[in-house]
């Protein structure tokens, strides 16, 4: 039996409620003095019926001069699983004392009369002696009946301390029920205003650790968690069907084993954790959760350690789900760093990394022969930096279980399958790179099984660099390529002892493979974008159908049959438009005879993950103007009168949807145009431009501007956006916009030369909100501050500066962001002439031959991390020193 006090509640009504009333003699119009039918009475002395205890009708009942015991009550037949409301109309009378309290209850029974729980709240008097009658008010508690509820108790009684004296009239009790709708229960961390009250059923009463709620909650309940920490001592076994879920998505309450305990152990199917941060987990398997049948979603499960069978983030048994969740620096003693699962498990949109197994299965160990060799399910996952002693450093999988449309990459092995060991298994839709073996098959060890639909490029191994295959595996429609191995057969190779029994079709690998439809023509993957094959891959339309392609996606969830036949490898390439300034502009421009004259035109005809190949030529016209890109700006003022003249910002190619736009023969020869009249080129979010020439962009910035899009005369890059292989020269940005080559927002540009351009904020490059600057030449820019790149949250790595010139920051301005392995060479400011550094890192650089009109002429910096850098042959022409100030 559970008993819990409500604080008082006080509710006034003007009527009665609409509900119907179970009790019977509710206003003990029935009845006189203490033979009141319908109800039990147990102390006569101190509880009667009086006619002047009444609100409504004749009479009411009166306690008064008691002793705590006393009581009225009446019992109903329980009306199936429901939430019980209790309320009646009270006073307080002549003659009450401060330890005068009377008391409404709710009790709950069994068929058999055991008692199961009790719900009760207390009504206390608030003022001293001899005072006046109050007035009339409602009370009113709501309980949830336990399940094998029979009967339903009512009950009025007093609760003082012994002596306590006053009066104290009721009338008009209602006791309603409705359909049972399952309580919310809340968990919030201990403080000093904390005020847990059972059930536990609001914030104000919220219990201060799991596993008080667990206890009281109802199966079908939820439990919401707030934000914190709460660090256990002991396991939080949940055998309930209840939801144990965060309140705020943004912010993860924090469960912390602390090095001694499993955090959870989930022992019912239907139980769900979400939006759970769980560490410091210690256990012989499934350290931070065991999960047995249950689902875990959108949590993060980091820092836990398996000591004995495995799973130093999780255990998954049979028909257990993990999905959408971060499982990262888990280490197992034995099997699976990051997951140990069993049959019938599923595994989706997870991101499975940095984990470490002494054994096998460094992200995931997946054996069907845990209990009933059901099938599983693991799928668009990434599975990446993790590292297994022997076997699968990314997955090892053996059984009945699928892997599909996931990314390994830069997993480690001791022994086989840097990305993945297979065994009786099946891949599928998935990408393989930059993982490593110290034995055989960098990328994937194969046995029996099949591989299908898959790209291995840029793996190392001892032996057999991309792919290992012994037994009767099969291995369709794959490419395997561009891999290194450091004694022989760097893209793949069959075991000795099992040489021959394997099946290869529809393959592309140097050697090629032996067997129907293999190929060894260069792939032309492309390492920047993950090994996509280039628009003119001869893996395009190469590969041979099969039945679950219908209505299926490649591993970046392109529609797969989207040509006249699939294509060879992971990804799926998507219709070609083309431009030519000789084609006859016939839409959809699907060949070079009916080719697009202008750009713009065929990038409107492309649909998503489409691919816009453009031939040589100056295209200087076609424009769009930026959604949402009308502007006021200041253009002048005359005393108190300021004169604002709107403004639209055209692109000469603006791209709004994941699609890639490629040169076909570079940016010395295909160039696009801005006439000093349109920016040159927009970037929204996932597109991509390769291989132009970006020149004369306008970029109007000017006083007070209402859009966000106000910088970049040459190229305005979005989020997840790339700008790869461009001459960006001669743009400028006027007023106090910035990037006057590019405006990174997030996006990146790479392999690039940014020379000649002009912006208040930086000359060439503007970076900000985590854009990145790599592998370029950054040069013969000027602007106020940062005359080669401005950086606000950006990164700029492996770039060469040289030659730029600003009043701040010559070569490049960055606030809280990194510059590593940046040669800046020969720039000129006033402050900081080869670089000016707020906040951020320094690291791995070379800065010389800078000139500070004033300060520093190599760097000037304020709480900058310096790191293995070279400062030398600086100067300063005027106040403090030449190299850092």
């Amino acid at each position: 039996m559970r008993s819990f006090f409500l604080s008082v509640l006080f509710v006034l009504f003007a009527g009665y409620s609409s509900q119907a009333n179970l009790l019977t003699n509710d206003s003990f119009e029935v009845g006189s003095q203490t033979n009141i039918p319908g109800w039990t009475l147990t102390d006569s002395d101190h509880i009667a019926v009086e006619t002047s205890a009444r609100r409504y009708g004749s009479n009411g009942i009166v306690m008064k001069g008691w002793t705590s015991g006393g009581r009225i009550y009446q019992e109903i037949p329980a009306s199936g699983i429901s939430n019980y409301t209790f309320s009646a109309y009270g006073m307080w009378s002549e003659d009450c004392s401060s330890n005068s309290v009377v008391q409404m209850s709710l009790e709950f029974f069994s068929a058999d009369h055991a008692q199961l729980q009790t719900s009760a709240m207390n009504i206390r008097c608030e003022t001293t002696w001899e005072h006046e009658a109050t007035e009339w008010s409602r009370y009113a508690m709501t309980a949830a009946a336990p399940t094998n509820t029979a009967i339903v108790r009512a009950v009025l009684s007093f609760n003082g301390l012994s002596g306590a004296a006053g009066c104290f009239c009721w009338d008009y009790l209602q006791l309603s029920s409705e359909s049972f709708a399952t309580p919310t229960y809340y968990v919030r961390p201990a403080n000093s205003y904390s005020s847990p009250v059972f059930p536990y059923t609001s914030w104000n009463t919220a219990a201060t650790n799991l596993q008080d709620a667990l206890d009281v909650a109802m199966e079908g309940g939820v439990i919401r968690v707030h934000a914190g920490a709460y660090s256990i001592t002991s396991s939080i076994r949940i055998a309930k069907a209840v939801t144990l879920v965060s309140q705020f998505e943004s912010a993860y309450p924090t469960i912390n084993g602390q090095g001694l305990v499993r955090c959870f152990d989930l022992l019912n199917s239907n139980a769900v954790l979400a939006g759970l941060t769980i560490t410091g987990g210690y256990a012989d398997q499934g350290a931070g959760v065991r999960c047995q049948g249950a689902a875990v979603r959108n949590c993060v499960i980091t820092g836990n350690r398996a000591f004995g069978d495995g799973g130093g983030g999780v255990l998954l048994t049979e028909g257990s789900v993990l999905e959408s969740c971060k499982i990262f620096n888990n280490v197992s003693s034995f099997r699976g760093g990051g997951v140990l699962s069993g049959s019938g498990s599923i595994i989706t949109n997870c991101q499975i990394s940095e984990n470490m197994a002494a054994q096998d299965g460094g992200g995931i160990y997946w054996s069907g022969a845990f209990v009933t060799n059901a099938a599983g399910l693991i799928k668009n996952c990434r599975i990446m930096g993790n590292i297994a002693s022997n076997d699968g450093g990314g997955v090892y999988l053996s059984g009945d279980v699928l892997l599909d449309l996931c990314v390994m990459a830069s997993n480690e092995v001791g022994r086989c399958g840097g990305g993945a060991s297979a065994y009786s298994s099946w891949i599928r839709n998935c990408l393989f790179f930059e993982n490593a073996s110290e034995g055989q098959g960098g990328g994937v060890f194969l046995s029996a099984g099949g591989l299908e639909s898959c790209t291995i490029a840029g793996n190392r191994a001892g032996l057999h660099g991309g792919l290992s295959v012994c037994s009767s595996a099969l291995v369709l429609n794959c490419i395997v390529y561009d891999n290194a191995a450091a004694t022989s057969a760097p893209n793949w190779g069959e075991t000795e002892s099992e040489s021959g029994r394997a099946t290869f079709m529809y393959t592309c690998s140097a050697p090629a493979m032996p067997g129907v439809g293999n190929i060894d023509t260069d792939p032309v993957l492309r390492p920047d974008v993950d090994y996509i094959p280039a628009w003119n891959s001869p893996c395009c339309n190469a590969g041979l159908d099969q039945d679950w392609m219908t209505n299926a996606v490649d591993v970046r969830g392109s529609v797969r049959l989207r040509g006249d036949h699939v294509d060879t490898g992971a990804y799926e390439s998507g219709p070609i438009h083309y431009v030519s300034l000789g084609g006859s502009h016939e839409a959809p421009f699907m060949t070079w005879a009916t080719a697009a004259t202008n750009i713009q035109s065929a990038v409107d005809a492309a649909g998503v993950l489409e691919t816009v190949v453009v031939t040589d030529g100056v295209y200087q016209t076609g424009a769009r103007v930026t959604p949402g890109g009308t502007y006021e700006f200041f253009y002048s003022r005359y005393g108190s009168t300021t004169i604002y003249y709107p403004y639209m910002q055209s692109n000469r190619v603006y791209i709004d949807r994941p699609i890639s736009v490629q040169s076909v023969n570079g940016p010395e020869v295909t160039v696009i145009d801005g006439a000093g009249v349109v920016r040159c080129v927009y970037l929204g979010m996932d597109s991509e431009l390769i291989g132009f020439t970006l020149r004369h962009g306008r970029m109007e910035g000017s006083g007070y501007l209402a859009g966000s899009d106000l910088g970049g005369a040459g190229g305005y890059i979005m989020a997840r956006s790339a700008l790869l292989n461009c001459i960006i020269v001669s743009n400028v940005g006027h007023g106090n916009s910035s990037g006057g080559g590019v405006d990174l927002n997030g996006g990146r540009i790479e392999r690039c030369v940014v020379k000649r351009n002009y912006a208040c904020y930086g000359g060439n490059v503007s970076c900000s909100e985590g854009g990145i600057v790599r592998n370029c030449l950054i040069a013969d820019a000027a602007a106020y501050c940062g005359g080669g790149i401005y950086s606000s949250y950006g990164s700029v790595q492996d770039c060469t500066i040289e030659n730029n010139s600003a009043t701040d920051g010559g070569g490049i301005f960055s606030r809280s962001g990194l510059v590593a392995r940046c040669k800046i060479v020969n720039n000129r400011a006033d402050s900081g002439g080869n670089a000016h550094i707020y906040n951020g890192v320094l690291r791995d650089c070379l800065l010389t031959k800078g000139e500070g009109g004033r300060y520093a002429g190599g760097l000037m910096c304020r709480n900058v991390d310096v790191q293995n850098c070279t400062i030398s042959d600086n100067r300063s022409q005027w106040e403090t020193a030449a190299g850092i100030d």
